[in-house]
């Protein structure tokens, strides 16, 4: 390889490494992205089965409460 082929060959490998190093950061971006998408998405499910829980409970005294005003009666 003559040296003009080794330096057209280097310019080609560094814009590769370029267009690798990008695509790197970009990843590593949607990766930090989807992270903290995920840790919302968790806080929103425990918020949900809390709530759920305490609805569940409401109906659950409330059932209660009717059976027992039908079985005074």
């Amino acid at each position: 390889m003559t040296c003009k082929g080794i330096f057209a060959y280097s310019l080609t490998m560094d814009a590769e490494f370029t267009a690798l190093a990008e695509k790197i950061e970009q990843l590593v971006k949607m990766c930090d992205k989807l992270r903290e998408n995920n840790l919302a998405l968790r806080q929103q499910i425990a918020n949900i089965r809390s709530e759920n829980d305490q609805l569940s409970h409401k109906v659950t005294v409330a059932v209660e409460k009717l059976e027992h005003l039908i079985n005074q009666n």
